[in-house]
């Protein structure tokens, strides 16, 4: 269920990320510059490309980010890959789902493999969070905000780590 809980809090951490900074923030900056810089065609072109630049660096796909969505796509994969941890009963009869406990229907290994890779990938989140910039308006120190709120990763990755970083 922990580990449950972590990935499923990635994932609507990284969705509510990228829902608020990108259709929000980002999108309403574009509207503005339509409405208040926008002279001729070239003002058009430029704000445009000021809006899509802004967008790959939210979405972590420009070339400064590319550390930090090789992360992120490597735990996506874990994603998915936890969803096969789970035998489905769909698949199984009445009778044998009766004699089945819940043990048998996890492949407890995988999800551990699982866990150790995702908790190191958060980590190396970590790790990049605090080598950049914390006064970047969008990008990794915003999502570590989101994700990181209550401390709990920092707390547990400096604990682990043994030291703490002020």
């Amino acid at each position: 269920m922990k580990v449950r809980h972590q990935v499923y809090h990635f994932l609507s951490t990284l969705q509510q990320y990228h829902h608020c900074n990108l259709s929000d923030i980002s999108w309403r900056r574009f509207q503005h510059s339509l409405k208040h810089q926008v002279k001729d065609m070239r003002d058009i072109e430029y704000v445009h490309l000021c809006y899509v630049t802004d967008a790959l660096h939210i979405c972590f796909l420009s070339n400064e980010t590319k550390p930090v969505a090789t992360i992120i796509k490597s735990m996506l994969q874990q994603a998915l890959e936890f969803r096969s941890c789970f035998k489905s009963l769909n698949d199984l009869s009445e009778s044998t789902v009766n004699q089945l406990n819940l043990h048998s229907l996890i492949n407890f290994s995988q999800v551990d493999a699982i866990r150790t890779r995702f908790e190191s990938n958060i980590k190396d989140l970590y790790i990049l969070h605090s080598k950049s910039s914390k006064y970047e308006e969008l990008g990794l120190s915003r999502f570590w905000g989101y994700l990181n709120y209550n401390e709990y990763h920092s707390l547990k990755i400096t604990k682990d780590v043994g030291c703490f970083y002020f």
